[in-house]
């Protein structure tokens, strides 16, 4: 039977890729959008924060996407003794095909049940996204059985995703996942652009410490 280490899980989203002047749009892993320089100093602000806190990773992953490989780089500038991870599949954002570009109001003037079940409950939308939910179970819960195989009691881990990927963790915790899907709050748990979550992993069930948090 395979023994997995308890182990601290810090999930950043990637700061910001939209200029104050600029409207933001859906981006997933087809979009690969630069940090602009707030999104800069968001990634040095929880370096930052980390360093306050005593709190050295052990090790560093992150997506493919340049967001998320650069904020993983300037992290890793300040705890170089760490492993840094990038390129992780588990991390890379969804692919939001037909949404791909779009705001919010333009998706939901065209799908409206959709985008409202999706964005209330994480209800996956049929022939829209380019990528399946059960896709992205399955490469996370292998991407943590990998770390729990091989964590130490050290200190935390850290993994730089987007916020479609870090909802998605919640589907680990049943209970809650649930709640949320019947109650039809799943917005209240969106992760802002540079804030984080503070996750305790055992037996590849999460604990939540913190959520959405500004370092």
């Amino acid at each position: 039977m395979t023994q997995y280490v308890p182990f601290r899980l810090l999930m950043l989203r990637h700061g910001n890729t939209f200029h104050s002047h600029e409207k933001a749009v859906q981006v997933g892993c087809k979009t690969d959008l630069p940090l602009t320089d707030k999104g800069i100093t968001q990634a040095e602000q929880f370096a930052q924060y980390l360093r306050a806190n005593n709190l050295e990773p052990t090790a560093i992953y992150a997506g493919s996407l340049q967001r998320q490989v650069k904020s993983a780089q300037i992290v890793h500038n300040v705890f170089n003794n760490a492993i840094l991870s990038t390129h992780e599949k588990a991390l890379d954002e969804i692919d939001y095909g037909s949404w791909e570009g779009l705001t919010s109001d333009a998706i939901e003037a065209s799908w409206p049940a959709e985008y409202v079940t999706w964005k209330d409950q994480a209800i996956w939308p049929q022939h829209i996204f380019n990528s399946t939910f059960q896709h992205h179970i399955e490469l996370l819960k292998a991407w943590l059985e990998k770390i729990a195989v091989q964590a130490s009691n050290q200190g935390p881990i850290i993994a730089i995703s987007s916020n479609g990927i870090l909802r998605m963790m919640l589907h680990f915790i049943p209970s809650l996942w649930q709640s949320l899907v019947e109650q039809k709050k799943m917005e209240e748990y969106k992760v802002g652009t540079g804030h984080y979550c503070d996750l305790t992993i055992s037996n590849l069930v999460p604990s939540i410490q913190s959520w959405n948090m500004k370092p």
